[in-house]
């Protein structure tokens, strides 16, 4: 929730998204090799878990880009607001995909969550969201949600820790493609 903050005053010191974005990932591998240090776990991970992570890598990556990116098209708050809706998606999802039977409390979720976004689209007098805007929120949450399916199908048998290091790991590398 607070990823606006430092982003909107970074942009104004003239940074890019994609600056700003490594920056948050780099500090954030930074700290999670000296908690896996600390704990002294193991960093050593197999070929199959690679493949996974370096997939995790990419949806973060492409996520927090277009995240980051919706701050310069619309308001931040809305963006972030807009950005939690990707619990709706992951529904979608598993009852498209995996055949996971959706109640009628998640369906009702859904409805009520709908109703709040046009709440939100036709807000204050004045006020206008940019259509890139919604897209590239769209793009965030619809890659995040993708992100949770495969965490929560793939079976990882490592901690959150180590997962969430290799995959910012990962993304990070994304990023630097990415920028070159």
């Amino acid at each position: 929730g607070t990823n606006p903050l430092g982003a909107l005053h970074l942009y104004a010191q003239g940074y890019s998204t994609e600056t700003v974005v490594f920056y948050r990932f780099f500090t954030g591998a930074i700290l999670l090799f000296a908690i896996m240090l600390l704990q002294k776990m193991s960093f050593k991970i197999n070929a199959r878990e690679c493949k996974i992570l370096v997939a995790f890598g990419f949806f973060f990556a492409i996520s927090s880009l277009m995240y980051y990116a919706s701050f310069k098209y619309m308001d931040a708050g809305l963006a972030s607001t807009l950005l939690f809706l990707y619990p709706l998606e992951v529904a979608v999802i598993m009852s498209l995909f995996f055949k996971e039977k959706m109640k009628k409390s998640v369906i009702a979720s859904i409805a009520v969550s709908m109703v709040g976004v046009s709440l939100l689209y036709n807000g204050d007098k004045g006020f206008s969201v940019s259509s890139i805007g919604w897209l590239l929120v769209f793009i965030s949450s619809f890659t995040y949600a993708i992100y949770i399916v495969m965490a929560n199908r793939v079976n990882l048998e490592m901690g959150s820790v180590k997962m969430t290091f290799y995959a910012i790991c990962f993304c990070l590398v994304f990023l630097l493609l990415y920028s070159v």
